[in-house]
């Protein structure tokens, strides 16, 4: 599959001539260079909000394959010398690939996220098929800062080059539609349609198409299928047989499926273990529960949308005590946390606050805490 993809990308990139976030090469394997090449095309890409720039070797200027016997694999250019001399580090991936019979090297380079990428203390950016110092160039500078600052987790790929037919069977489309109230259309294409529209999908090269993070965590039938870092980000609950973690774990439960599926689930299964106890009225019975489940809903629910997605490794927690429920995510809140009620709500993932809002998982900051206090 990748293979097939590279030989796709080769296609699509010789179809343009050497731009910002496009260089050929012949055998020039000058460590220096390439440096100076990953510094200014990963800025480069950034400023034109591309996902990714590229280095091919085995093409000549005016973009005729001409083969390379450049080895990727060379003691000088490795991967880990390449990200020790780029700060901040980037993972840069060299490929080889055979296409019509000769040798090219394909050097796929990410969009900065988080700031100009220096190499060796100097950060370069591309005027042209030109790479000059980054600091000569004050206008680029200043559109390199301002799409920084609008650069979105959500909107990285999770997966990608997958057919029509793929994309549907890693994600619960039939739950997405029926969440945001809206009849699913017949035809595959429409569907996806609706899925790029909410920037759960995008298109890949190739008639192919790519899963995004955003769709990847609130629709994946596995988040396991989408690698170790978003499968991380499942909701993790873990009951205690008392009033701290040195206790025996009661129940465990992973989460392996998107938020979209899976929270209605989780919450009704918290909602099932907690110790209720009964007052008798006038009339009637009253079971009355520690927590009611409107709130255990609405606190999840912003516990997910609120977390820090650059964190890796980390994932949202909900932690059962015989006197308490405690939910954490990874990262610090945006807001003090004494004036969390009273200062102007703030969000790290616009687009997921946005589609669950639709999907009617979450409130605005206003009607939360009304809902929590009411509950």
């Amino acid at each position: 599959m990748e293979k097939q993809r590279d030989i796709e990308l080769i296609n699509a990139l010789l179809n343009n001539k050497e731009n910002e976030c496009l260089e050929f090469k012949g055998n020039n394997t000058d460590p220096k260079v390439i440096g100076k090449l990953c510094s200014a095309l990963s800025n480069s890409a950034r400023i034109l909000n591309k996902d990714h720039a590229y280095i091919l070797w085995g093409v000549s200027d005016d973009g005729r394959i001409i083969g390379t016997n450049f080895n990727p694999n060379d003691e000088n250019i490795t991967k880990f010398k390449l990200s020790q001399a780029l700060n901040p580090s980037i993972h840069c991936d060299f490929r080889l690939v055979t296409h019509q019979d000769s040798n090219i090297v394909i050097l796929e380079i990410p969009a900065t996220t988080i700031a100009p990428i220096e190499f060796n203390g100097t950060a370069y950016v591309r005027i042209g098929s030109a790479t000059p110092k980054l600091s000569d160039h004050l206008d680029k500078m200043r559109i390199l800062m301002k799409n920084l600052q609008t650069y979105t987790w959500e909107q990285e790929v999770a997966k990608q080059f997958l057919t029509a037919d793929e994309v549907l069977s890693y994600l619960a489309c039939e739950v997405y539609f029926k969440l945001i109230s809206q009849t699913p259309p017949q035809n595959i294409d429409e569907k996806l349609q609706y899925l790029e529209k909410d920037n759960i999908v995008k298109k890949d090269i190739g008639n192919k198409w790519n899963i995004l993070n955003l769709g990847a965590l609130l629709l994946a039938n596995n988040l396991n299928d989408f690698g170790v870092s978003i499968a991380r980000k499942g909701v993790r609950f873990t009951a205690y047989n008392g009033d701290n973690k040195a206790e025996v774990v009661s129940h465990r439960k992973e989460g392996s499926r998107g938020y979209a599926i899976a929270l209605e689930g989780l919450v009704t299964y918290i909602n099932d273990l907690l110790p209720n106890s009964e007052t008798i009225g006038e009339v009637y019975r009253q079971t009355n529960a520690p927590f009611p489940k409107i709130a255990i809903r609405e606190i999840i629910a912003n516990a997910l949308i609120h977390q820090d997605m650059t964190i890796t490794g980390a994932g949202p927690q909900v932690e059962l005590f015989n006197n308490r429920l405690e939910v954490t995510n990874p990262g610090k809140s945006l807001n003090d946390i004494d004036r969390i009620i009273d200062l102007p709500p703030r969000s790290r993932n616009e687009g997921l606050a946005g589609l669950m809002r639709r999907m009617d998982f979450a409130r605005s900051k206003e009607v939360a805490w009304i809902r929590l206090f009411i509950a």
